[in-house]
């Protein structure tokens, strides 16, 4: 069981688009059937671990096989894909399976602007 909480396409602008705070937001474009996906959704775990006493990050998941106005119009054409949002605007895209370090990298570059 994931400690993720998913999102679907009925409730993405509450809670991407409309965020306000300083926050930033992942947003793990996935599906059952990915192998990388699964691999970076266990990634994502350890990030939210280590994050989770923080206001600074949420990260979501959205499972693209259960959803689709979403992807497309992010133009998600490979998963496993991460989108960074920080006030409801992407603020960054990494797609592919990546190291825990590539992530944790672009989250605190984000999170040191703010």
């Amino acid at each position: 069981m994931s400690n993720l909480n998913n999102i679907n396409d009925r409730d993405f602008n509450s809670q991407i688009l409309a965020k306000k705070g300083d926050s930033l937001v992942i947003v793990d474009f996935w599906a059952s059937w990915c192998a990388p996906c699964k691999t970076m959704i266990k990634t994502l775990e350890e990030i939210y671990d280590d994050y989770k006493n923080s206001s600074k990050l949420e990260i979501l998941k959205y499972n693209i096989e259960d959803n689709s106005l979403i992807s497309s119009k992010y133009n998600i054409l490979s998963i496993p894909t991460l989108i960074f949002f920080n006030r409801g605007l992407e603020v960054k895209k990494i797609i592919g399976l990546v190291q825990k370090q590539d992530i944790e990298k672009a989250i605190e570059e984000h999170i040191k602007k703010n």
